[in-house]
């Protein structure tokens, strides 16, 4: 959540838009919003370190971050996007 913040902070600084989502707070999802999905979500807590970008499988999570991401935009960590941000709206 701290990193959210942060990037938030850091686009309002510069006047970006900055768009919430809503995520899970709970260990088991159970305050998860409904999705529009025709897989179901596994019953019980999520994996360790899950994120915003999590998949079922290891394979399906490489496919994702290798192939799809990367065509709706770019991605990187907290400090490379504020980074980028600060350089291209200073």
């Amino acid at each position: 959540m701290a990193r959210a913040v942060e990037l938030a902070d850091a686009f309002h600084h510069h006047g970006a838009p900055v768009v919430l989502v809503r995520l899970t707070a709970r260990a088991d999802g159970s305050d998860a919003a409904p999705g529009r999905t025709e897989i179901p979500r596994p019953p019980g807590p999520l994996p360790a370190g899950w994120d915003a970008i999590a998949d079922r499988d290891a394979e399906s999570h490489r496919h994702s971050m290798e192939r799809i991401f990367p065509l709706l935009g770019e991605r990187g960590c907290t400090a490379e996007i504020i980074g980028l941000l600060t350089k291209t709206r200073a």
